[in-house]
């Protein structure tokens, strides 16, 4: 799995302790935004979370293809990031805890006069 799913994986788990207890005081806000990108649409079907090797199989990776094998692995990666933001929002729900979990594609978050937008995915 690439580390730009693996980042936000981590540190998010490794602080849900502190962000379930913060969601308990009165009058808090907890929000986990994850990055994503709207590329999360092109990681190709044969993506394993199981089978780590899958994620690295993208045939010969010189010249050319080295693009390719690179923008393959960050689309798996943000749908991973999607993947992970809606399963932490089911759980936190499950658990009746007050914590929002959203995924954004930063390029589409405009933050001129007319306010800030973000794509929930």
């Amino acid at each position: 799995m690439t580390y730009s799913h693996l980042g936000h994986f981590v540190l998010t788990t490794t602080l849900l302790p502190l962000l379930k207890h913060t969601a308990s005081l009165p009058s808090s806000d907890v929000r986990v935004v994850t990055l994503s990108s709207i590329q999360h649409s092109s990681a190709s079907n044969d993506v394993s979370f199981i089978d780590r090797s899958a994620w690295n199989k993208h045939g010969d990776e010189t010249g050319a293809n080295l693009k390719w094998a690179m923008s393959a692995r960050y689309s798996k990666a943000k749908l991973a990031n999607l993947l992970f933001a809606k399963e932490l929002q089911r759980r936190v729900d499950r658990d009746g805890v007050p914590i929002i979990s959203v995924a954004v594609h930063p390029g589409a978050a405009g933050t001129g006069e007319h306010g800030t937008i973000f794509l929930i995915l």
